[in-house]
């Protein structure tokens, strides 16, 4: 399929804790950017670069729903080239890479849902992150698309 361009707005929201049950306030990063959409039977890929600081990176955000399984594949590339899983009830062990090094970390999907329509669409998912098994955040992603 054909490449559309689009304009798209990302909210996250990291509520990270602790072992000791310890809550912190959420985290939230919004990001506004252009992009390209390409759409598949039962599925879309979105492209689009991130900038903080002065470095540059592109994540690529793939969805698909076959069989009624919902899975969403996250990868960045530059300084710090990572990929995640997110697949919907599962728990999934993914590689992050860091400025520090690179760690194993678990994902697991809560919830996924999306919308594509004429003018655009959405993406929301909900995830928990842990590192040696051990619960580090719950994750709240939010992404809008509109053709332009």
């Amino acid at each position: 399929m054909k490449d559309k361009n689009v304009l798209i707005t990302i909210k996250n929201t990291q509520q990270p804790y602790n072992d000791e049950a310890i809550t912190f306030e959420p985290e939230v990063i919004e990001i506004i950017t252009k992009g390209k959409l390409r759409t598949e039977k039962n599925a879309y890929t979105l492209t689009y670069e991130e900038r903080f600081s002065n470095q540059k990176r592109v994540t690529v955000l793939n969805f698909s729903e076959k069989y009624k399984e919902k899975t969403i594949l996250i990868n960045k590339d530059g300084n710090e080239n990572t990929m995640l899983i997110i697949n919907e009830g599962k728990r999934i062990n993914c590689w992050y890479n860091t400025d520090y090094g690179g760690l194993q970390i678990g994902v697991c999907g809560e919830m996924i849902k999306s919308k594509l329509g004429k003018d655009g669409g959405n993406l929301e998912f909900h995830y928990k992150i842990d590192i040696n098994s051990i619960a580090t955040s719950s994750n709240k992603v939010q992404i809008n698309f509109k053709y332009c």
